[in-house]
């Protein structure tokens, strides 16, 4: 059963090269400029959401695809206990990703890896992916916004991202 494998009908398998070329195929599908890092295998694009801008990393590694956003919210650590409740709190209604708070800057991210290998993913998979990160991120980042504090558009993290 376990460490057993099985060929499962007509499952394609893919390698980081082939899925870095599906998220490439489905970026450029529809229009969406992005930069890419080779050396980090990493597509970075951003679009707007209703409240605030959202950003999209999407990572290819040897077995999974991690699609992560930045948001655009930083708050000060004396608000990490609450925040970083209120995440829990998000997280226990999700289905798919999380939210995480990240101790070392304040900033707050939403992450959701997949793992690729015995799937047969395609353009069309890739952007179901980004639509859901999409619409979960700007589901939430309004009450999350009230919460934290928002970081200025001087930030030098901010300005990376989107710049």
């Amino acid at each position: 059963m376990f460490g057993k494998r099985k060929e499962i009908g007509s499952i394609q398998k893919h390698d980081k090269t082939s899925v870095t070329n599906v998220v490439r195929e489905a970026l450029e599908s529809i229009g969406f400029k992005y930069d890419y890092k080779g050396e980090i295998n990493t597509f970075m694009t951003s679009f707007m959401g209703d409240d605030l801008p959202i950003s999209l990393n999407i990572i290819v590694n040897d077995t999974t695809i991690s699609f992560l956003s930045m948001l655009y919210l930083k708050t000060s650590e004396e608000r990490y206990k609450d925040v970083a409740w209120e995440l829990n709190q998000i997280n226990k209604t999700l289905i798919f990703g999380a939210f995480y708070l990240d101790s070392d800057n304040g900033m707050i991210m939403f992450e959701y890896n997949f793992p690729y290998i015995e799937t047969n993913i395609s353009p069309g998979y890739v952007l179901a992916f980004m639509k859901m990160l999409g619409e979960t991120v700007d589901e939430h980042d309004g009450n999350l916004k009230k919460l934290a504090e928002s970081v200025p558009r001087s930030d030098s993290s901010f300005n990376r991202m989107y710049g």
